[in-house]
C-alpha cells in the first residue's frame, strides 16, 4: 500500500470516528434532555398530587365538598401532601397542632409553621403572625405579628390581610381604625382563596355586626356576609347566622328552631359546641344531656371548639347532667379544656377557660 493509499485510510478512519464521537454525543444529549423532561414531568406530577391532597385535607377539615368532617384524616392527607414537597401543607400542619389537646401544641405549630417558611409559604408567616398576635406559645407583640401579617400579604397569603384587619379593628399596635379594617377584608374577598374569602365574610360580618367607633352597625350587612359564608358550607358562617335567631338581639328576633338549624349546619361541618348547648338548655330542641355529651365528645380529642366542648363535659360531671356526678372527672376534663384554649389562657382565656374556670372554683 503506498504513502497516499494509507494516508487516505487514516483520514477515512479520523472521519468515522468524529461521526461516531458526533452521533454518541447527539445520543448522549439526546437521553439527558429525555431524562430532563421524564424529571420535569415526574416533579410535575408528584407537585400535581402534592396540591390534590392539600385540598383533600381542607376537605375533610371543613366539611365540604362531598366530604365528612374528620380532623384526622385532614392531618393525614396534609402529611402526605407535605411529604411530597407542598409547602402550604406545613402550614397547614400547623394549624391542625394548635386544636390538638397536647401541652407541646405551640412549640408543634411554630416548627410547622417556620418550615413552611423556610420552604416557600407565605402561610407560614401567617400563621407565625396569629401565635404573635394571640401571644400563644410565644409573647404577645403587636408589632410582631403586623410584620408578620404584612410580609404575608406581600407573599400572597389572603388570610393574612383578615388577622391584620382584626389588628385594625381592635386598635392593638396600630391606631383604631374600622375602616382599613374593611378594606383589608375587602381585599381578602377579592382572591380565589376560599378559606381566606369565608374568614373574610366573617369578618366583615362581626365588624358590622357589633359596629366599631367609626363603623355603624349595620345588621343587614352583616347578615349578608354571615350569610354567604354559610352559603359556601363554612362552619362559622353557620354559626354566625345562628346568632341572628338566639338570644344575642332580644327577645323579638329570638327564633330557637332557626337558630337550632344553622346549628346543626355547623356540627356537621365538626362545630358541634353550640348545637350540644342546645340540646342541654332545650332551644330548639328538647332537653337531652346524653345527646349534648355525645356533641360534646366529638371534639373531646381535639377540634376547632375543644376547650368549650371539655368545659361542658366537665360542667355535665359537676352536676349530674346526663351522667353520674364525678368531681374527679370534672376536675379533669376542665383542666385539658384550659389546655385545649387556643388563645392565651391567662391573659385573653376563651370561653371554655372561663367555664372550666369556673368549675375548678366550684369543686374547691
Amino acid at each position: 500500500m503506498s504513502t497516499q493509499e494509507q494516508t487516505e485510510d487514516k483520514e477515512d478512519e479520523t472521519a468515522l470516528e468524529e461521526e461516531k464521537a458526533k452521533a454518541e454525543a447527539e445520543a448522549a444529549a439526546k437521553a439527558e434532555e429525555e431524562a430532563e423532561k421524564n424529571a420535569k414531568e415526574a416533579e410535575e406530577k408528584a407537585a400535581r398530587e402534592a396540591k390534590a391532597l392539600l385540598e383533600e385535607g381542607l376537605n375533610y377539615w371543613y366539611g365540604i365538598n362531598g366530604y365528612s368532617y374528620d380532623m384526622e384524616k385532614a392531618v393525614e392527607a396534609f402529611q402526605k401532601s407535605a411529604d411530597g414537597g407542598n409547602s402550604d401543607a406545613l402550614y397547614w400542619l400547623g394549624h391542625m397542632a394548635l386544636y390538638r389537646i397536647d401541652a407541646d401544641r405551640w412549640e408543634t405549630a411554630i416548627d410547622y409553621y417556620n418550615m413552611a417558611v423556610d420552604a416557600g409559604s407565605a402561610k407560614g408567616l401567617n400563621g407565625l403572625g396569629t401565635l404573635y398576635y394571640a401571644g400563644s406559645g410565644v409573647e404577645q407583640d403587636y408589632d410582631k405579628a403586623i410584620e408578620l401579617f404584612t410580609r404575608a400579604i406581600d407573599g400572597g397569603c389572603y388570610s393574612a390581610y383578615v388577622n391584620l384587619a382584626e389588628l385594625y379593628a381592635n386598635g392593638k399596635g396600630v391606631v383604631q381604625d374600622g375602616k382599613k379594617a374593611l378594606e383589608l377584608c375587602e381585599k381578602a374577598l377579592e382572591s380565589n382563596d376560599w378559606v381566606a374569602v369565608n374568614a373574610a365574610r366573617v369578618r366583615l360580618g362581626e365588624l358590622y355586626f357589633y359596629g366599631t367607633t367609626d363603623i355603624t352597625v349595620d345588621m343587614d350587612k352583616a347578615k349578608e356576609y354571615f350569610l354567604a359564608a354559610a352559603d359556601d358550607e363554612y362552619a362559622e358562617g353557620y354559626r354566625e347566622m345562628a346568632a341572628f335567631y338566639d338570644d344575642t338581639l332580644g327577645a323579638a328576633n329570638t327564633d330557637y328552631n332557626e337558630a337550632f338549624k344553622y346549628y346543626s349546619l355547623a356540627a356537621e361541618h365538626g362545630m358541634t359546641f353550640n348545637l350540644g348547648v342546645c340540646y342541654m338548655n332545650g332551644k330548639g330542641a328538647d332537653v337531652d344531656y346524653v345527646y349534648a355529651i355525645q356533641k360534646f365528645r366529638q371534639q373531646e380529642n381535639g377540634g376547632r371548639e375543644a376547650s368549650g366542648c371539655l368545659a361542658a363535659i366537665a360542667v355535665c360531671y359537676l352536676n349530674g347532667f346526663g351522667v353520674d356526678v364525678d368531681k374527679d372527672l370534672a376536675r379533669e376534663y376542665a383542666e385539658k379544656a384550659i389546655m385545649a384554649d387556643t388563645g392565651n389562657s391567662e391573659t385573653s382565656p376563651g370561653y371554655g377557660t372561663n367555664l372550666a374556670q369556673r368549675v375548678l372554683d366550684a369543686i374547691k
